[in-house]
């Protein structure tokens, strides 16, 4: 059933009061499942690879200009975290190829190791997007640490603060 297919099939149903949840659901999951298959192809793909380390170096250029530390923080969805459980790290050399660019945080080694994963998604699935307020706190707990442990928070990057705020003064 293709995906328009399944969106007018799920339309009906609603219109004819006959609600099935499965029918409702089924779009998302298709959807879902296409995202799943290109995930790992997309980090394989040269072109997709390149544009992104493109955006990656404007990021850069961007910080630059502005003054600013960059920092690539990578946020896996739940399933992500499942997959690389199971599989291991398949994103590997583009993270490699990202953290010579900029600096990079990636929570995957944290989350793959965390026991209580269902409490820091928001979503009561298997994909989980969004992490949870719980998981929102644990995240900036992790951040912090990294960015302590890195010397984000000495004097010299707050001097870079200061001088840029002075400026616009």
């Amino acid at each position: 059933l293709s995906l328009i297919g399944a969106l007018l099939a799920g339309r009906l149903m609603q219109a004819l009061t006959v609600p099935s949840q499965r029918i409702c659901e089924y779009p998302i999951m298709k959807i879902m499942s296409i995202n799943k298959a290109l995930r790992c192809c997309l980090f394989a793909d040269e072109y997709a690879v390149s544009v992104f380390l493109g955006i990656i170096e404007e990021f850069r250029q961007l910080s630059l200009t502005n003054k600013f530390k960059p920092i690539f923080l990578l946020l896996p969805q739940k399933d992500d975290v499942l997959l690389v459980r199971k599989k291991g790290i398949y994103y590997q050399g583009l993270m490699g190829k990202i953290s010579r660019i900029v600096d990079m945080i990636d929570m995957t080694p944290y989350l793959i190791r965390e026991s209580r994963l269902d409490d820091l998604y928001l979503e009561d699935n298997v994909y989980g997007g969004h992490f949870s307020k719980t998981g929102n706190q644990w995240i900036a707990d992790k951040v912090h640490g990294q960015m302590e442990q890195r010397g984000y928070f000495n004097e010299d990057i707050f001097q870079i603060k200061k001088n840029r705020d002075s400026e616009k003064a």
